[in-house]
This record gives structure tokens, C-alpha cells and sequence, in this order.
């Protein structure tokens, strides 16, 4: 029996997902530059033809590999927006945040790898740009909401924060402890601990 449209939808969207995965444990392991199209058709069990209809060049995958990333990484925002309380909308942005950093690392480690690699990041930059730019204002919002003075630069220093503490984990994961890490950041930014830094900077 042939395949309904349904199905065969389905098996090209599973084939451009293992396509994807290859390429982002290939260009995390051996950079962009260190990987061919064909080490990640035979890695993802397609021929390599196969996968030039899906992408036209390792740049196009690239690109893709980082939009369907950034979507992953916005819908963490899309959830916290369904909530009302600013406090319970941190606990669950660095809860998420370091559960997506986690679920994902071989695409953090070749997001990392882009930055010694200047003439691709062109490439993606872009996409990173709008993507940082995005939760940096959901983030100002919820800081607003809580009552900062300055919820722009407190925005700025949460987000380097929790970037640093993961880039950190990536770099030593066996050495650096991530949940009492992460449980200290979600105390310094818990209702008390917020309370008492703004106090602190009214004194």
C-alpha cells in the first residue's frame, strides 16, 4: 500500500531530524570546518545525496541546526508567560534554563565552538542576536514587574550570570557543582533574596 501524504511528511521530517542530530554531535566533536556533508549523511544512515534535499549546504544545515535551537529555547519563555507571579517566573526561567543546557549540551558545546570560528559565526549570529535580544526584554519585563530600578541592567547581569554558570559547567562538567550552583542562584533570586538586594541598595 502506498503512503498517505501524512507519512511520507513524517518520514522526511525524521530524516531531516537525524540528519540534524548528526551534524550537531559531528560539528560539536570536530568543528564545522573538521566535518564533511558526507561524515554526517553516513553518521545519520542516509546517503549523501539524500541529504542535499534537505539542505543545501553544510552553512544551511548550520543555519537550521541554530533556528530549531532558538525555538526550543523560546518556548521556555512562551511557558513562563503563562504565568502571572514575576518570582515564580524566575524560579522557573533558571529551572528550565539549566534543564535545556543540560538536554542539550553536544549543541551548546558546538554553539561554543562558534565563537572561535569568526568567519562562520556570521552565519548564525543573526539568529543568535534576535534570539538573546528577545529574552533579554521578557527578562527586563519580569524584573520591571518585581520593581528594579533598573530592570535593563539587572536583566543584563541575570542573563551573564546564568550563561557564565553553564558555560563554566561545559568547560569542567565532572568539577563544577552544577545543582548547588544552581540552587544558590535560585535563592539569590527568590522573593527573599530579591527583596533584600533592592533593600540593600536603597541604604
Amino acid at each position: 500500500m502506498p503512503r498517505t501524504s501524512e507519512q511520507l511528511a513524517q518520514v522526511r521530517n525524521q530524516t531531516r531530524n537525524k540528519i540534524i542530530e548528526a551534524a550537531i554531535k559531528l560539528f560539536s566533536q570536530k568543528g564545522f570546518h573538521g566535518t564533511s556533508m558526507s561524515e554526517i549523511a553516513k553518521h545519520a544512515g542516509v546517503a549523501k545525496g539524500l541529504s542535499y534535499n534537505y539542505f543545501k549546504s553544510k552553512l544551511d544545515l548550520l543555519n537550521a541546526i541554530f533556528e530549531m535551537m532558538m525555538e526550543r529555547g523560546l518556548q521556555i519563555i512562551k511557558d513562563i508567560k503563562k504565568i502571572e507571579d514575576p518570582y515564580e517566573q524566575i524560579v522557573i526561567l533558571i529551572n528550565k534554563s539549566f534543564s535545556y543546557a543540560l538536554a542539550y549540551e553536544e549543541f551548546w558545546r558546538l554553539y561554543m565552538r562558534m565563537a572561535f570560528q569568526p568567519e562562520v559565526l556570521p552565519t548564525t549570529e543573526n539568529i543568535t542576536e534576535k534570539f538573546s535580544d528577545f529574552i533579554l526584554k521578557q527578562i527586563e519585563k519580569i524584573f520591571r514587574k518585581i520593581g528594579f530600578k533598573n530592570p535593563a541592567a539587572e536583566a543584563q547581569i541575570f542573563s551573564a550570570s546564568l550563561d557564565g554558570l553553564l558555560l563554566y559547567y561545559l568547560v569542567n562538567p565532572k568539577n563544577f557543582p552544577l545543582n548547588k550552583v544552581k540552587n544558590l542562584l535560585l535563592q539569590r533570586y527568590s522573593k527573599n533574596g530579591i527583596s533584600a538586594y533592592i533593600a540593600s541598595l536603597d541604604n
